[in-house]
C-alpha cells in the first residue's frame, strides 16, 4: 500500500514535470513566409505571404515540433503583379472562403525528414495532406522549412488559363516557418 502511494505519488509528479517540456511556438513573421507556385506553359506565377497565423508546441526533452496549426487569408498572398492577385482571389472565391487553414494531426522524424500529417482546408474543403519538411535550430529559433502539392482538381478549383490553356493542377506550396523559443 505504501509502496503505490508512493510510486502514485512519482508518476504524477513525472507527468507534471513533463508537461513543463512542452513550449508553446511563436512565429517570428519577419523571417517566415508561405509561397505558392503556380506553373502555365507560358510562364510561373509565383505569391508569397508574410502576413500569416502560425502556432504550436515544441517537446524541450525531445527536440521536435509536437503540434502545428497554421492559417493564412487568401488575400494576403503577394505576386507582384495586383491583376493576378485580384483574378487569383475572384477564382480561389475569396469572400466565400477567405481563409486556408492546416491542423496537424501527427508529426513524426524519418531520418532527417520530418513528416507532418494534418488537415488542410481550402477552398472550403477539407482534406488529409502529409507534408515533408525539415527542422533545423539555430540562436534559440526552431525552423522549419517544406514544400508540397496541392491538386486544384481536388478542392474545386477552376482552373485559370491564359491563350486557352489552362495551368498545371498541381498548386506547389513552400514554407519556412521560424519560431523563436
Amino acid at each position: 500500500m505504501k509502496k503505490s502511494i508512493i510510486y502514485s505519488l512519482f508518476l504524477g509528479l513525472t507527468l507534471m514535470l513533463c508537461s513543463f517540456d512542452n513550449v508553446k511556438l511563436t512565429l517570428n513573421k519577419t523571417d517566415s513566409f508561405i509561397r505558392y507556385t503556380l506553373s502555365h506553359p507560358a510562364h510561373e506565377s509565383i505569391g508569397t505571404s508574410k502576413d500569416f497565423i502560425c502556432g504550436g508546441y515544441y517537446d524541450n526533452a525531445s527536440k521536435k515540433v509536437t503540434k502545428l496549426v497554421v492559417a493564412a487569408a487568401v488575400a494576403s498572398f503577394d505576386s507582384q503583379n495586383s491583376s493576378r492577385d485580384s483574378h487569383a482571389l475572384e477564382t480561389l472565391e475569396g469572400t466565400k472562403y477567405p481563409k486556408v487553414t492546416f491542423i496537424s494531426k501527427a508529426i513524426k522524424e524519418e531520418g532527417n525528414e520530418v513528416i507532418i500529417v494534418g488537415e488542410l482546408n481550402f477552398h472550403g474543403i477539407k482534406k488529409d495532406i502529409t507534408i515533408k519538411a525539415k527542422q533545423s535550430e539555430s540562436d534559440k529559433k526552431i525552423i522549419l522549412t517544406g514544400s508540397f502539392n496541392v491538386s486544384l482538381d481536388k478542392f474545386k478549383v477552376e482552373k485559370p488559363s491564359m491563350m486557352g490553356v489552362a495551368v498545371d493542377d498541381n498548386l506547389v506550396m513552400d514554407f519556412k516557418t521560424v519560431f523563436d523559443i
